[in-house]
């Protein structure tokens, strides 16, 4: 055993628990609300939504994706899946057209503007073209996602561009029981809210922080920049046996 582990640490991997694992504790947390809808925005190729599946959820996806060629992508790994669909759009605080910031290695795309601290780090990440894209907004949508009667989870990746779609979801907020976003210790991207005022900004929301996952870091000093936070609706908490 302990032969095996000094191998996986060469190539900077550990084993641990499955129990102690992000995406275990976040699996058992949508069974234990019964999420039964996952609203996947950000999706990019629809790596979240595969996840979710390979752990055993069997529920309705809903993935957003405003990128044409990276949608294509998303496309062909929902084709054979009836639960999960896809849109060709971003969500924002208004509907409209705007110009996306296409990065090189696409998961860092952004309708804001990129910050140095993050083409330092990865500079493949570097913007290399513009591409008009649709906005809606989460509000004018949930009706027709046919969410009457379903434990609704949200999920939002969206580079730093978190905060505009929550405020184009102010009428949806209070039918969604759980919210997973991401948040910045050290913003990336311009006009992006840091970790702190997003915490208040949930809190405002009457979402409770229930747990948080390890996202993007600093390779060469450690640090961590990005924390996944995982907010359930407060109403929901003693509802469901969960500690306040």
């Amino acid at each position: 055993r302990k032969f095996i582990i000094r191998i996986l640490n060469r190539y900077g991997y550990h084993p641990i628990k499955l129990k102690n694992h992000d995406v275990y504790r976040r699996i058992k947390m949508i069974k234990h609300l019964r999420i039964d809808l996952v609203l996947d925005v950000g999706a990019n190729i629809g790596q979240y939504a595969s996840i979710l599946r390979s752990f055993g959820y069997s529920g309705r996806i809903y993935s957003f994706e405003p990128q044409k060629s990276v949608f294509s992508e998303l496309c062909k790994n929902f084709q054979d899946d009836i639960a999960w669909k896809g849109y060709n759009l971003a969500l924002g605080a208004a509907k409209g057209k705007q110009k996306m910031n296409i990065s090189g290695n696409s998961v860092s795309s952004s309708l804001l503007n990129m910050l140095d601290a993050h083409n330092q780090i990865t500079p493949e990440s570097v913007y290399i073209k513009e591409e008009e894209i649709h906005v809606e907004t989460l509000d004018n949508l949930y009706r027709d996602l046919n969410t009457e009667g379903s434990r609704v989870m949200l999920k939002i990746d969206a580079q730093g561009y978190e905060k505009f779609i929550l405020n184009g979801a102010v009428n949806s907020l209070p039918h969604i029981c759980m919210v997973q976003l991401e948040m910045a210790l050290i913003p990336c991207y311009e006009n992006e809210m840091g970790f702190q005022d997003m915490l208040d900004y949930m809190q405002e929301q009457e979402f409770i922080l229930v747990s948080m996952e390890n996202e993007y870091g600093n390779d060469q000093t450690g640090q961590l920049l990005y924390t996944d936070g995982i907010f359930v609706r407060k109403s929901f908490l003693n509802e469901q046996g969960l500690l306040i």
